[in-house]
């Protein structure tokens, strides 16, 4: 777990393979095997967690959203196809 703030935090777990470690987080992992299909190596994009707690995962409250809307405060959420 990732402390981000008082009020964030990240959970997420380290696959190895071949001797390479990649972290990815639990929120990635649920979007791409219960909603859609999208490149987890893709650093431009985010799940968005809009759970209430935030460990209270339900998967129809994740979405999809660039980086960079994020970081400058904009709701764009990638639609799925």
């Amino acid at each position: 777990m990732s402390i981000n703030s008082s009020r964030s935090y990240s959970l997420y777990c380290v696959l190895r393979h071949k001797r390479k470690n990649t972290c990815l987080t639990i929120t990635k992992l649920l979007y791409n095997c219960f909603v859609e299909k999208f490149d987890l190596n893709d650093n431009t994009i985010i799940v968005a967690n809009n759970n209430n707690p935030l460990w209270n995962i339900e998967v129809s409250n994740l979405s999809l959203r660039p980086i960079y809307d994020v970081l400058k405060g904009k709701q764009t959420i990638i639609k799925p196809k």
